[in-house]
């Protein structure tokens, strides 16, 4: 799943628990507040969780490239003026 995705995703998720937060505070005549908190922390949480596990991910895959045994060593991008 892309970043961009993922980001909507909690966005979404979110949203839906911010309305229910503020219709049980209007139902129950509560404050919201540390619920609202609470529930944008959760999803900044989240949001670092697997944002960290993405590049762990990227990484993995690229680091399992680089190693395949059916790849040639990675020459250097530059010839150097004395080798030309």
């Amino acid at each position: 799943m892309a970043t961009e995705q993922r980001s909507e995703r909690l966005a979404e998720l979110l949203m839906q628990d911010v309305q229910q937060i503020i219709a049980r505070s209007e139902r129950d005549g509560t404050n919201p507040d540390e619920a609202l908190e609470e529930a944008v922390k959760c999803v900044v949480l989240n949001g670092f969780t697997e944002g960290h596990a993405m590049a762990e991910e990227e990484t993995e895959c690229a680091e399992g490239e680089k190693n395949r045994p059916d790849r040639p060593a990675e020459e250097s991008k530059r010839q150097r003026r004395d080798e030309s």
